[in-house]
């Protein structure tokens, strides 16, 4: 089995996984993707079995339990393809909400993939989407517009979405860091 990167778009309720062999040229088609959404018709497979929507965790006793259980999820979606490196769309200068427990479940992740030597590295968030737009400020709703142009592939009708929300906006970031993973580091 080929080893693989990831490129990690994480939050708490709506984290999201990008996965493509290291070694293998640059497709849509060679990703497969992990998220969470609480949107039940959105649970379950997508795109010919290349995304995987799970279930919010529901039953925890506290914070930390439930960012555990995520991780452990993620981590075995990413040993189970042999994934070495995963870059993570680091914390956005100026954020808001509850910025103490992304980074709780933030670091439980990256204590996860240490663990599991999974190297990890991040880049803060304009870097991105700098990289898929040309812009370092644009919005979800330009980064989806590129991820059509760069792919074909319409996440807002996939999901049948009357403007763009999760998963897919957490999916078209996933791919994006990914993308940029591999450009930066495995282009072939």
């Amino acid at each position: 089995m080929p080893t693989c990167i990831a490129g990690i778009d994480w939050s708490i309720a709506g984290p999201s996984i990008c996965i493509h062999p290291k070694d293998m040229a640059w497709d849509l088609s060679n990703c497969k993707f992990l998220t969470i959404d609480n949107v039940k018709k959105n649970q379950g497979f997508w795109f010919n079995d290349k995304i995987e929507v799970l279930s919010p965790i529901k039953v925890y006793s506290y914070d930390i339990e439930r960012f555990s259980i995520i991780a452990d999820k993620f981590i075995t979606f990413l040993n189970k393809n042999n994934c070495e490196f995963a870059l993570f769309e680091a914390y956005a200068y100026g954020g808001s909400g509850k910025v103490f427990n992304l980074a709780e479940s933030t670091g439980l992740m990256k204590h996860a993939l240490t663990t599991n030597n999974i190297s990890w590295s991040g880049e803060t968030p304009p870097v991105f989407k700098k990289y898929a737009t040309g812009k370092g400020n644009s919005n979800k709703d330009i980064m989806h517009d590129f991820f059509v142009k760069d792919t074909g592939v319409d996440f807002i009708k996939m999901f049948n979405q009357t403007k763009l929300k999760s998963p897919a906006d957490n999916l078209v970031d996933s791919y994006f860091i990914c993308k940029y993973q591999h450009e930066q580091t495995y282009c072939v």
